[in-house]
This record gives C-alpha cells, sequence and structure tokens, in this order.
C-alpha cells in the first residue's frame, strides 16, 4: 500500500470554545483509494474518548489484504474489487476446487450393487450474476460466501429389463457462506482476524435420472432407495470442499498494523495505541497517541543533498542523552546506504559514481533506550533532473504539433536551469532558455538531408551543474531493426535488421555511432561496457540486398535489462 494523499484537519470538540480545544486529523489516503467514502453519514468517526483515528478503505482491505490471501490459498485464482452501490466487493472470477469420484456400495435382495459418483470441478466463478465466490462487509463483519450450480454424473450397477445399468444425474444448487471480524490485539499494537464462525452450506438438490426406459418395479425401487442413500452419503463430503474454500479466503488473515511501516508521519512503532475498531464499511481504528511520542524528533526529518555533501542531523528539543544514530536503506538498495557517525549525527552519503538511478533514500534513525524515531534523506546522484531523458521523434513531412517535444526539469535548489542546444547543424529550437518546462520544434523535414539526427539539450543550474537530454529524429528510414525480443541480459543484446517480414540481419553490417559506447559482434550482438557515460547508445545498420545499400538505426537505451517488449 503507498499513500497518495495525506490532508489535515482541525476538529473542534463539542461545547468547547475554542478549536484548539479539539482534535488534530490526519488522512492519509491510499493510492487507488478514497478512506472514509463508504463510512455511513452518521458514523462517529471521532469520539471524544481517542485521540486518534485511522481509517482503511473497504476498497484497499478487499483488493490488498484480501485478494493477497486468496493468492495464498490458490495461486491460480483471479478476483476483482467491483462497486455494489456505494460500497464494494471482492469477485473470485476464476479458479476451482476439485473432487474425487468416488464408489460406494448398495446392498439390494441380497446382492452388492457399486454406485459410482464421477469426479467434479466446482467453479469460483459462478455462471449467473453474482454467484460463485465473493467477499464483503456486512453488519460489521468480513463475510465470504459462495453460490453456484452444478451437476455431477452418477451410475448403479442395478440391471433394468434390458440388460443396461441405471443412470442418472445429481443437479446441486448451494450457498455456503462464512464470517470473521476484526478485534484488536491485547498489546494495542494492531488488529487481527477473529476465528472464523457461522461457516455453513444451504443446499437446494434433486437427482434427475436421464435417458430411462419404462421402469420395471424393480428399477423402480432401486431409484426411490438408492438415490436417497447416495446423495446423503456424498454430499457431506462436498459440504466440507465448499466451506473449507470459502474458510480459506478469510482465515489467518494477516495482521493491520499501519505503523510498523515506519513511515515519516509515524515515526514509532506505539505512535497509537489501538482500544477498539469497527468495520461499519470502512475499517476504522480508534486509540490513544503514545505518550513517547512527545519525546523527541528528528531535524531535519526530510533531507535533500547532493552527491557528496555531508548533512548533520540533530535532536529536538536538545538536551536528550544516550541517543545513537544509525541508518539504513529505505529503498532496497543496502549497498548505497552511506555512514552516519553513531554519536553526533553527522550523516556521509554513499559515493554515487557507479550508481545507475538518480538518488537513493535512505532512512537516518535515532535511538534512545526503547523509543526510536527516524529521518528520510534523498541522496541526488545530480543536482539536477530532466524528463524524458531520452526521445524518438518520426518527423513528418507536413509540420504537425506531434513533432515536437515537451521536457520538464527539476532542481535540487529550486532555481530554475538555463537550456541550451549543441549545435550539430541540423539542430532543432527551444521555447525557452530558462525555466522549468520547456518545447523542442525539430528542423523540417525538407532542411534535412540526414535520415537521422541527434540532437543534444543541456540543462544548467546554478552551480554549474549539467544534464543532457537526447532527441533522436528519424526522418525516413527504409529498413527497420530492432532489438531481439527476449535476448536481452543485463549486459548484452542481440539485434535484428528486416526487411518486411524477411530478416537481414546475416547481411547487415552493425556500428556504434555517436558518442554512445559499447561493442557489436559482426552478428550483431551488443555488449555494453562496464562504466557507462552515456544514457544511451545509437547503432548505425547498413544493409546490401540486390545491388542497393539501406540503412537503419536503433537507439538502445542504458544500462540494459532483460528486454520482453517486441519490435
Amino acid at each position: 500500500m503507498k499513500p497518495a494523499i495525506v490532508k489535515l484537519a482541525v476538529h473542534k470538540r463539542e461545547g468547547v470554545a475554542e478549536i484548539a480545544d479539539g482534535e488534530l486529523i490526519i488522512c492519509v489516503s491510499m493510492e487507488g483509494d478514497v478512506a472514509g467514502s463508504t463510512l455511513p453519514e452518521d458514523f462517529k468517526y471521532l469520539t471524544e474518548r481517542d485521540s486518534a483515528v485511522i481509517i482503511l478503505g473497504q476498497k484497499t482491505l478487499l483488493d490488498k489484504v484480501v485478494r493477497n490471501q486468496i493468492l495464498v490459498n490458490y495461486s491460480s485464482a483471479e478476483s476483482r474489487v467491483v462497486p455494489d452501490g456505494d460500497v464494494y466487493r471482492l469477485d473470485v472470477i476464476s479458479g476451482s476446487r476439485v473432487s474425487e469420484a468416488k464408489e460406494y456400495n448398495y446392498v439390494i435382495d441380497g446382492s452388492t450393487l457399486p454406485v459410482k459418483i464421477g469426479g467434479q470441478e466446482f467453479s469460483f466463478a459462478g455462471s449467473l450474476d453474482k454467484h460463485g465466490l465473493t467477499v464483503d462487509v456486512q453488519n460489521g463483519n468480513l463475510n465470504a460466501k459462495w453460490l453456484d450450480q452444478n451437476s455431477v454424473s452418477a451410475s448403479a450397477g442395478f440391471p433394468d429389463q434390458w440388460g443396461g445399468t441405471w443412470r442418472g444425474v445429481i443437479d446441486q444448487s448451494w450457498t455456503g457462506f462464512t464470517t470473521v471480524k476484526y478485534i484488536v490485539k491485547s498489546d494495542g499494537s494492531g488488529v487481527v482476524a477473529s476465528d472464523v464462525w457461522d461457516g455453513t452450506v444451504a443446499w437446494g438438490r434433486e437427482i434427475t435420472c436421464t435417458n430411462i426406459p419404462a421402469a420395471t418395479p424393480e428399477f423402480s425401487r432401486a431409484i426411490t432407495e438408492l438415490c436417497p442413500r447416495y446423495r446423503d452419503e456424498y454430499l457431506p463430503e462436498l459440504e466440507s470442499i465448499i466451506i473449507s474454500s470459502i474458510v480459506n479466503v478469510i482465515s489467518d488473515l494477516p495482521e493491520l498494523n499501519t505503523f510498523v511501516l515506519e513511515s515519516i508521519l509515524f515515526k514509532n512503532e506505539d505512535t497509537i495505541s489501538l482500544s477498539s475498531c469497527e468495520l461499519p464499511n470502512d475499517l476504522v481504528l480508534f486509540g490513544d497517541v503514545g505518550p513517547s511520542q512527545a519525546a523527541y524528533e528528528i531535524t531535519p526529518m526530510e533531507a535533500v543533498i547532493l552527491n557528496g555533501n555531508t548533512q548533520q542531523f540533530a535532536i529536538t528539543p536538545e538536551g536528550a542523552t544516550g541517543v545513537t544514530w544509525s541508518v539504513e536503506s529505505a529503498s532496497g538498495e543496502p549497498q548505497y546506504v552511506g555512514s552516519i557517525n553513531p554519536v553526533n549525527g553527522l550523516y556521509t552519503p554513499p559515493d554515487l559514481v557507479d550508481y545507475q538511478g538518480s538518488q537513493v533514500r535512505v532512512r537516518v534513525i535515532a535511538t534512545q533506550g526503547s523509543y526510536t524515531t527516524y529521518a528520510l534523506v534523498s541522496v541526488l546522484k545530480k543536482s539536477i533532473t530532466v524528463n524524458p531523458l531520452v526521445t524518438v521523434r518520426v518527423v513528418s513531412e507536413s509540420p504537425v504539433d506531434s513533432d515536437k517535444v515537451t521536457l520538464t526539469a527539476n532542481t535540487a535548489d529550486g532555481i530554475p536551469p538555463k537550456w541550451s542546444l549543441k549545435k550539430t547543424g541540423t539542430e532543432g529550437t527551444l521555447s525557452a532558455e530558462e525555466g522549468f518546462t520547456n518545447d523542442y520544434t525539430p528542423r523540417p523535414y525538407d532542411d534535412v538531408e540526414d535520415v537521422y539526427v541527434v540532437d543534444e539539450i543541456i540543462l544548467t543550474d546554478s552551480k554549474g551543474f549539467e544534464q543532457r537530454a537526447i532527441i533522436v529524429l528519424n526522418y525516413g528510414v527504409s529498413i527497420n531493426s530492432a532489438m531481439t525480443e527476449g535476448s536481452s541480459t543485463a549486459t548484452t543484446v542481440q539485434l535484428e535488421c528486416k526487411m518486411n517480414k524477411e530478416d537481414m540481419t546475416p547481411l547487415t553490417e552493425f556500428n556504434v555511432l555517436l558518442n554512445g559506447s559499447g561493442t557489436i559482434s559482426d552478428t550483431g550482438l551488443y555488449t555494453q561496457d562496464q562504466k557507462l557515460n552515456e544514457p544511451f547508445a545509437l547503432i548505425g545498420c547498413n544493409t546490401s540486398f540486390a545491388g542497393m545499400d539501406f540503412h537503419s538505426y536503433i537507439l538502445i537505451p542504458l544500462p540494459l535489462s532483460p528486454y520482453v517488449g517486441g519490435e
């Protein structure tokens, strides 16, 4: 779950004069959901007995928690969260459980006759609207229900007067359901799902015999005595399949504790001590702000520094003793963490010279006894960024707006960068010399003789640091070249050249062009350099066929990564 929107509000208590005599409300909306959107209008989500209320949207609860639980038990099942009036419902749209074929014995007139019931597949996706396996919220509980119908073949060894055997079909329909509720853990650190209860299956069933001639009295007797017996012996086994399937999707749900995420807003595991929870539609958690929240905090709480600089961290309010400083990765890259003085809090960032990304994120930790608080550091490899970094445009003969490229930039100091073009003789134009956005317009089609042109746009920040954007312009290529699908590794990629659908790779000569780096074998295998100085390599392809020369190009973004796309 990724926080998308954070809103702050103040709620004044009823009967007080000052707004300060109330609560500070921190509303955190997760990406793809709006917490509180499905709560009843009269639901009191702020009460005088609580100093903190957290709301987890019903859509997020079903999609991120229950949906993952289904995949744990049925990895091939697919599910989706859909609107159901003013609330949501989780529908399982594929997947199944299979029962084994069974054989029972029926004794009639001293003879033992086998009764065979075929195996059957119970589909989670029902054939009727709102049928199948679903999960929703009702009466403050999380409910799983499976409503469906199917048929199973059955045969008996009792012969009819023509020497055949009895065959029939059991038509089954059922509704199975079970329920859990969320409860607060005894230590107030989170909420967990209760034990499952109310697990029952309501059956509607009958036996339909098909293709049976006029029955003899013996055969009629078999139908009346045999069918109810195997029905009653077999259906309890089917009930266990249905109930266990429903129980699996809502039992053993993971503990929910939004504060163990160690976010910057909630700096400590005991920030909120929960006292109760309700599930009117969204999941609402009530509690109190922990007493250690006011102990101290790190300043600055969020820092952005440039590679090569240091950052001094301190404790606010001053005077805290016995504080130990440490640092850990916040972006999953432990090799790029840096170091911090454990006594005075001076942070030294990692060396990002060989780092392929634009920034790393690090969590600075201050610990005093059992209390821990955090700060977040973003270490920038460069003080200026631009997007898109590499663009390819096919220039049309008649100028159109789609020929243009709009670029945006950011700087570490917040001062608009300066823009310029590296002169190539066929360069386009920029709409501005300074600012955070710029429009690039290529040279018109008739003004350029080359089939491929590469323009470099240089951005410079207030301290003289530079960043470049690359625009590759295609003014007319007669043959197609591409990376072969699925051929890329971390350091190599196989290139191919085709005319229509015919492979021209054996007739093609590949060459590294411009400022790109790397090597290419005679067969078109490109290998990137160990140290990259450019964000791309532009490869020229020369093909000779039927006495004619054809030219094509391919732009390879660097660094390479496993390639799964097509041409």
